[in-house]
């Protein structure tokens, strides 16, 4: 367990001993990650795909109402809103019955606090994980051992390539893994016992990231895996200046955050290697995951999704992820609004045959949007960004209705012809209605976790 003490220790130790510790730390993963449940979990999500549409829907039917029986029974917070809403268990019997049900709110689940435990699970059996708090206030989710088993089995099953298990992989995530005013290597720490190197991503500087590509060219990674704008920083640093690996991975995963086209494009040109996307929420009541077929598709044996409109996008369904885990009976959560954002045609199918909806696009949060004075939302700047030459990172900015600030981290070679064409990129989106402002940084601010925000909306907040 972390502390202040235990921390000025690590931050204080040399690598080595950095090296252990975070061995050590992988032994106590591995251990609760892949005993128990583990093994029955990843034959049942094997099997799973191999099922039709139809027998996922009666699945899904199935465990929703032994979930909403079990919440009713056993769960303080369901019991008295049950009850306020007068109906009871047998009122819920399939997905479409969802809609008897109002939305649970983060701030309703914080309200509730241990209510929304249940009684059948000791408190002490579960183990505590903070969220990332990007939507807002983080969030403490209680997990019972098996749903952790539950979810690394998916992640073996349906999202890590075959041939990569046990093979040497690289890891880009928000973990506080190098002391901050740290200016010398390593910017990293290795995980042995998972043949694991975890890079810093609050380090990654002009001045630092030289050191990031020596080692990673000096120690061959099957894979790489992590936010997709920590990788974007390298290959983009790679791009700049013609560098290249001798033995780049043969797979690039990417998670937790919007895989935006630029991003994608610049690692496809950086590394060469196979990208593979997957959305999960650390409250584990959704996924969507790239398969082989290159479609990102709703995981329909991991837990019930619901897509609810809120508008268009492309010709397609803009449309808020809400999520029902019907596997977590010890902290179920029932219509939890995720916060997310994902685009989709109900028509789209998949060519190779794999159920579950074709989801065209995902978006961060439905809070990282900007207002016009008609009132339209922009959620994602991502088609404009990829339009603008010269430039490394940009993130929109917006205090009142009517003006926005652009930030840009300007790249080698940027001229007063791509300033022109930034602001030529956003009037073609979003008309002239609304004021634009550009503001040059060396670097955009991330989130406490490592996560890199393109829209920040102070209007909303």
């Amino acid at each position: 367990m972390e502390n202040k003490v235990s921390r000025a220790f690590y931050d204080c130790s040399p690598a080595l001993f950095r090296n252990i510790a975070a061995s050590g730390f992988g032994v106590a993963k591995n251990y609760r990650r892949y005993r128990g449940m583990f093994r029955v979990w990843l034959n049942f999500f094997k099997a799973a795909q191999g099922w039709t549409e139809e027998q996922l829907h009666e699945f899904q039917n199935l465990q929703l109402r032994e979930m909403v029986r079990k919440a009713f029974q056993e769960v303080p917070y369901y019991q008295d809103r049950f009850a306020k809403l007068g109906i009871t268990a047998a009122d819920i019997r399939s997905v479409q019955d969802l809609a008897k049900l109002p939305l649970l709110e983060k701030s309703d689940v914080i309200e509730a606090g241990t209510d929304l435990i249940s009684r059948a699970w000791p408190i002490r059996k579960l183990r505590w994980y903070p969220t990332s708090g990007s939507t807002g206030t983080p969030l403490q989710v209680p997990r019972p051992y098996y749903i952790e088993q539950m979810e690394w089995a998916f992640l073996h099953a349906r999202f890590y390539p075959s041939d990569v298990i046990n093979s040497p992989y690289s890891s880009f995530t928000g973990l506080e893994l190098i002391p901050p005013n740290q200016s010398k290597p390593p910017f990293w720490v290795d995980n042995w016992m998972n043949r694991q190197r975890m890079y810093s991503i609050f380090h990654m500087s002009t001045r630092n990231l030289p050191y990031y590509i020596k080692s990673l060219d000096s120690r061959y990674s099957h894979l790489y895996i992590g936010y997709p704008s920590a990788m974007y920083t390298i290959a983009k640093f790679m791009q700049e200046r013609s560098f290249y690996l001798h033995r780049p991975p043969h797979y690039i995963l990417t998670s937790s955050e919007e895989l935006q086209p630029h991003y994608e494009d610049a690692l496809l040109d950086a590394f060469g290697s196979n990208i593979r996307n997957r959305y999960g929420q650390n409250e584990f009541v959704g996924s969507i995951t790239m398969y082989d077929c290159g479609h990102l598709h709703y995981d329909m044996d991991y837990s019930i999704l619901e897509f609810l409109p809120v508008g268009h996008e492309d010709g397609a369904i803009l449309a808020e992820v809400v999520g029902t885990n019907m596997h977590d009976t010890a902290w179920p959560l029932i219509r939890y609004r995720t916060g997310d954002l994902v685009v989709y045609n109900p028509d789209d199918h998949c060519a190779a045959g794999y159920p579950g909806q074709v989801i065209r696009r995902i978006h961060g949060r439905t809070g990282r949007y900007f207002e016009l004075p008609d009132g339209s939302r922009i959620t994602n700047i991502s088609v404009i960004a990829k339009k603008c030459t010269n430039v490394k990172l940009m993130q929109v900015v917006q205090q009142e209705i009517g003006s926005i600030l652009v930030r840009v981290v300007r790249a080698p070679g940027y001229s007063s012809k791509d300033e022109m064409n930034i602001f030529q990129q956003f009037r073609r989106k979003i008309g002239n209605s609304t004021n634009i402002d550009l503001e040059y940084v060396t670097d955009i601010e991330r989130t406490t976790s490592g996560k890199f925000i393109s829209i920040i909306n102070e209007v909303a907040k």
